[in-house]
C-alpha cells in the first residue's frame, strides 16, 4: 500500500510493540491471544440505551478506536507499519439473544448458549479494517467487550470502562484534549526519540544518560541464552506442546500467608514474585541466567488518559549463579539489586534493539520469548464500575 497525501495526514508511526503484534498476529493461528476480552454481568433495571449511548460517545471521542494498520514499502525499500485513523468507520453494537434465557431454561443450557455466542464474538479481526473493537450484549444481561491489543493495553481499557461509568452516572463526557490522542502522542514521541538517540551516543558528555547506558550494560553483563524450557508431552497423541501462557490468581488463605510474609520481612511485592518466577524458570531450564522481560504499565501526566498501547516491554537479565544452597531471602536481595537498577532505565526493548548500534552499547540483545506480568490489584476496575455491572 502507498501513502497518499490524504492518508498521510491521518496516519502515525507505530511502536515497536505494535509492529511485533502486527507481524505475530498475521502468522499466529491462535489469534485469541491478541484480544483484550471482558465480560460483565449487568445489574437489573439498567438503562441499556443510556449505556449504549455512552459507548458510542466514547467511540467518537477516542480516535485510536478507529485505527487500522497496513505496511508500506518506503523509498529505501524498508517496510514500515503505520496506523491510519479511519474516520468513516462505524461501531456496530452486536445484540445477541439467549434462547434459553427465561425462567424455564436451565443454567446448563444458558451456559452453553453463552459459550457459543462468545465464541462467535471473539472471531478474528482484520487489522486492515477498522474498528478493531467489538461491543455486544447478551439479552441485555451481559456486556461483552473485545479490543485488539494492537490499539490498547490493559490500563487504557480500564480507563475506558471508568469513563463509561462516569457517563452513565451523569451523561457527561468531556471532549478529549487533542494532545491526549494516541496519534499525537506517537508523533511527539517520534520527534523526542530522534533528538534523544541522536544526542546520546558515546561522543556525548551527558552524564545522566551515560549513567543510564552504563547501567544497561551492567544489567546484561555476562553470557546468557534465550530461555529454553522443556516441552510437555500431550497425553492424547504424545506430541510435544508448548505452553503459551500461564497465570495464577493468588487469593484466599494463600494470599493472606504470602501478604503477611512480605510485610513482616519488608519485601517489595513485585520484586518478590519476579524473584520466584526467575528461580522456577532457572530450575526448569537448567540455566543460571534467565533472560526475560517485564511490562511497564506506568503512566505519567503526559500519558494519563491516552487510549492506546503505552505499556513498554523492557528486557532484564536475572542471575541465579551458585544458588543451589542459597537461602531464598539471600536470592531475593540479589534479584532486588538487579531490579533496582532495572527500574532506573526506561528504554523499551524495541528502542534498544533499534538504537543499539547507533549508541555503541554493544548489547547482545536476543529475541525475547517470555514475559512476566505482575498485577497487584485486580479490584481497580470493579471499583470503577460497581454502579453498573460486576466483572465475572
Amino acid at each position: 500500500m502507498s501513502l497518499t497525501d490524504n492518508s498521510f495526514n491521518r496516519c502515525y508511526p507505530v511502536t515497536g510493540l505494535q509492529e511485533t503484534i502486527y507481524y505475530s498476529y498475521l502468522k499466529d493461528n491462535d489469534k485469541n491471544n491478541y484480544n483484550i476480552y471482558r465480560k460483565f454481568q449487568l445489574k437489573d433495571n439498567l438503562d441499556i440505551n443510556r449505556l449504549k449511548n455512552g459507548i458510542f460517545k466514547l467511540f467518537q471521542n477516542h480516535e485510536n478506536l478507529k485505527t487500522r494498520f497496513y505496511s508500506v514499502v518506503m523509498e529505501n525499500n524498508e517496510t514500515k507499519i503505520f496506523g491510519d485513523i479511519d474516520n468513516e468507520c462505524q461501531l456496530k453494537i452486536e445484540d445477541f439473544s439467549n434462547d434459553n434465557d427465561n425462567d424455564n431454561g436451565s443454567d446448563h443450557n444458558n451456559d452453553n448458549d453463552n459459550d457459543n455466542i462468545i465464541h462467535h464474538f471473539l472471531r478474528n479481526f482484520d487489522l486492515s479494517k477498522a474498528p478493531l473493537i467489538r461491543v455486544g450484549f447478551i439479552s441485555n444481561k451481559y456486556l461483552l467487550l473485545n479490543i485488539h491489543r494492537i490499539i490498547a493495553d490493559e490500563e487504557s481499557v480500564n480507563h475506558l470502562i471508568h469513563e463509561l461509568s462516569l457517563y452513565y452516572s451523569d451523561e457527561l463526557i468531556l471532549n478529549l484534549d487533542p494532545k491526549k490522542q494516541f496519534k499525537e502522542y506517537m508523533l511527539l514521541k517520534e520527534d523526542k526519540d530522534k533528538i534523544f538517540f541522536n544526542n546520546n551516543n558515546n561522543n556525548n558528555n551527558n552524564n545522566n544518560n551515560n549513567t543510564k547506558f552504563n547501567t544497561l550494560k551492567s544489567l546484561f553483563d555476562g553470557e546468557y541464552n534465550v530461555l529454553n524450557l522443556p516441552k510437555i508431552k500431550c497425553k492424547d497423541n504424545n506430541k510435544d506442546i508448548k505452553v503459551k501462557e500461564c497465570y495464577k490468581i493468588i487469593d484466599g488463605n494463600d494470599y493472606e500467608i504470602i501478604n503477611r510474609f512480605i510485610k513482616s520481612n519488608h519485601l517489595n511485592e513485585e520484586f518478590y514474585f519476579i524473584c520466584i518466577y526467575g528461580y522456577i524458570m532457572s530450575k526448569y531450564s537448567g540455566q543460571e541466567n534467565i533472560y526475560t522481560s517485564l511490562i511497564n504499565h506506568q503512566r505519567n501526566e503526559n500519558t494519563k488518559g491516552i487510549f492506546g498501547p503505552i505499556s513498554k516491554i523492557q528486557p532484564v537479565l536475572l542471575k541465579y549463579q551458585n544458588n543451589n544452597n542459597n537461602k531464598m531471602m539471600n536470592i531475593y536481595h540479589e534479584i532486588k539489586n538487579i531490579m533496582l537498577n532495572f527500574k532506573d532505565q526506561e528504554i523499551s526493548f524495541f528502542d534498544l534493539k533499534k538504537n543499539n548500534n547507533h549508541l555503541n552499547l554493544n548489547l547482545n540483545l536476543m529475541e525475547l520469548n517470555n514475559c512476566f506480568i505482575f498485577n497487584s490489584d485486580q479490584t481497580n476496575v470493579k471499583s470503577f464500575v460497581e454502579k453498573i455491572y460486576l466483572i465475572i
